[in-house]
């Protein structure tokens, strides 16, 4: 297997990606059982490989098998101990995000299978055979049908479909308007999920500290000030600051968390 990173010097979070877990020693450990490539993005002919594996942003972390097919894109902001524990099921299984996917259609996966999909980097996916809508609905999918046992697996599978619909709501592709419409049906729901508890907020931490506002903005359009929008801040707020306080956490992400409370 090969773990591919895309990153640059002069990119944060692939600073805090190194820091986190590249220089850690059981990174160096788990090294023993797949190829690293690490490529500079600014280096000469990054861009050939930003081609060939459709590269969308810095970070992107992707998992290939050995003849180099597309396992998964991982998330950037993980812990140590979130990284490994993805690492080496991903390893064991040798499941693509595919067959992932096809297995929970079937209600067929594993706890451990469900934690796998919990830590993919749904934003950065590419997928051709998967349409816009077709990946909605997927992710819908799974977030409903993750189970009441797995509560921080639901919470990020949650968090990264409210992520995703944000980014899709002006969308002028037709068949995205049902899953969306489904979706802001649900917010209130889902947000529910992510603030059940502090493993929760933590499994979200990323969508608290880089998506929720655009996910307001959308379900709230010119009712900022409506009591229900300012109970949602409210609880946002408190999410940010349970996350501030998880001192596992890294010193950029602990400080991100300020960010909300300037909003």
């Amino acid at each position: 297997p090969i773990l591919l990173y895309w990153g640059a010097v002069w990119c944060p979070p692939c600073n805090e990606l190194k820091q986190q877990v590249f220089s850690q020693a059981r990174f160096k450990e788990l090294a023993k059982s797949f190829l690293p490539v690490f490529i500079d993005g600014d280096s000469e002919n990054a861009q050939a490989y930003a081609e060939r594996f459709q590269v969308k942003g810095y970070p992107t972390v992707v998992l290939l098998d050995a003849n180099a097919n597309e396992l998964t894109r991982i998330s950037g902001n993980l812990t140590m101990d979130e990284f490994e524990q993805m690492l080496r099921s991903f390893l064991a299984s040798g499941a693509s995000l595919k067959d992932l996917v096809s297995k929970a259609t079937k209600g067929q996966l594993s706890d451990a299978e469900w934690a796998q999909l919990s830590y993919v980097s749904w934003d950065q996916l590419h997928l051709s055979d998967w349409s816009p809508a077709q990946k909605l609905e997927i992710q819908k999918d799974l977030a409903d049908q993750a189970p009441d046992r797995l509560p921080a697996v639901k919470a990020s599978l949650t968090a990264a479909l409210l992520a995703s619909a944000a980014r899709m709501h002006d969308s002028t592709d037709s068949q995205v308007k049902t899953p969306l419409a489904q979706i802001q049906v649900q917010f209130p729901d889902y947000l529910k999920k992510l603030q059940r508890d502090g493993s929760t907020m933590i499994a979200a931490r990323s969508f608290y500290l880089y998506s929720l506002q655009s996910v307001l903005d959308w379900n709230f359009q010119g009712r900022a000030s409506s009591p229900v929008f300012q109970e949602f801040k409210r609880d946002w707020l408190a999410a940010v600051r349970t996350i501030r306080a998880q001192k596992s956490l890294s010193l950029d992400t602990r400080l991100w968390t300020y960010y909300p409370e300037l909003q």
